[in-house]
């Protein structure tokens, strides 16, 4: 075989090599952008960012936000789901960026942007910067919520979102339905993750206070509120 056409015949099969993609030997637990709740009111899929593919994690991350802003629920989290972090005051070493908007992004509004190198939050507020951690939580897998030391992936997207009502709440009636302290710990939890912001807890009423209360035995055997009747 001539020589030159061994090497186009060489070239043309490296070119169709390496433009195939490699299978991942080691997939990581994939998050999705399904079953956010509520409901951003935009959502769109990055397809043309690295072919569709977003965000990898190996297990440790480095962050970067604004000074002031308390963001403790992620970092205790990220503890709990056993994944190193540290932080950073340089944005081109930070994995995961918290920047405050210099838009007006509404009532507690961000953005949230996953893209193959980094994923960035916009946001007014630490309130509002705790809203796009908790949609980030959510996108990622729920294998995470037991630990995923290992790491993971996230799909390349953009959300925009804010809230649509001022009040968003839950009555938790513990009067008349007895209710463990470890159940309304993960309710309020649930309540923050999906983005609720008022817990109106029901303790007391004329028939009776289901909690501990002080001074004495009058106290504990007047109804509240019930026109002092006596009650057994």
């Amino acid at each position: 075989m001539n020589v030159k056409v061994k090497l186009l015949f060489g070239l043309l099969l490296w070119g169709l090599i390496a433009g195939c993609e490699m299978p991942d030997t080691h997939p990581l637990p994939a998050g999705k952008s399904t079953g956010l709740v509520p409901l951003p009111q935009i959502l769109e899929p990055l397809e043309g960012e690295a072919k569709g593919r977003g965000f990898r994690c190996e297990g440790a991350l480095t962050l970067m936000w604004p000074e002031g802003w308390n963001m403790s629920a992620m970092t205790v989290w990220l503890e709990e789901a056993q994944l190193s972090w540290e932080r950073t005051s340089e944005e081109r070493e930070a994995d995961w960026i918290w920047r405050v908007s210099e838009d007006d992004l509404g009532q507690e509004g961000y953005t949230l942007s996953v893209k193959r190198d980094r994923v960035t939050m916009s946001a007014g507020d630490a309130e509002a910067a705790f809203r796009a951690w908790t949609t980030l939580r959510q996108l990622l897998p729920e294998t995470c919520e037991q630990g995923c030391a290992s790491g993971f992936t996230l799909p390349a997207m953009h959300i925009e979102d804010q809230a649509y009502l001022r009040h968003r709440g839950l009555l938790l009636d513990c009067c008349r339905h007895f209710m463990e302290p470890e159940f309304v710990k993960e309710v309020i939890e649930v309540l923050a993750l999906q983005k609720m912001n008022v817990l109106h807890w029901h303790l007391t009423e004329d028939q009776g206070r289901r909690g501990a209360a002080g001074g004495g035995r009058d106290r504990r055997c007047r109804g509240f509120g019930g026109g002092g009747r006596r009650w057994r």
